[in-house]
């Protein structure tokens, strides 16, 4: 599993970031058929685990805007270069869905964090 984080920035002060899961070449994953409001489970290196709400994205994809979008950059660029497990169930997006979704990725060093 790939995972794809692209951060959009702050614009107008309101934050966005997509995150996509991707099984080899293939189109990002697709939970729900229409945007739907949900959560995905990030674990930490310490075992615990952070819930953060997010948007599945018809088109493919999870969104994250303003105070989530703050929270999952806070995660991103704790400067400690961390390895981190995203779970994602399809179950958080819609009653119908069964997917999971698992993928790791560093979090930014200190040296790369602004």
């Amino acid at each position: 599993m790939i995972l794809k984080l692209v951060d959009y920035g702050i614009r107008d002060g309101s934050g966005t970031a997509q995150l996509n899961f991707y099984e080899y070449n293939k189109n990002p994953a697709s939970l729900a058929y229409k945007t739907e409001k949900g959560i995905i489970k990030i674990k930490m290196p310490d075992n615990s685990v952070r819930t953060l709400e997010c948007y599945a994205i018809e088109s493919g994809g999870l969104a994250f805007f303003d105070e989530h979008y703050t929270e999952l950059m806070a995660v991103v660029n704790n400067g400690k270069s961390e390895k981190i497990k995203v779970v994602v169930n399809e179950s958080s997006f819609r009653e119908s869905g069964s997917s999971k979704y698992n993928g790791y990725f560093h979090t930014k060093a200190a040296d790369q964090v602004k």
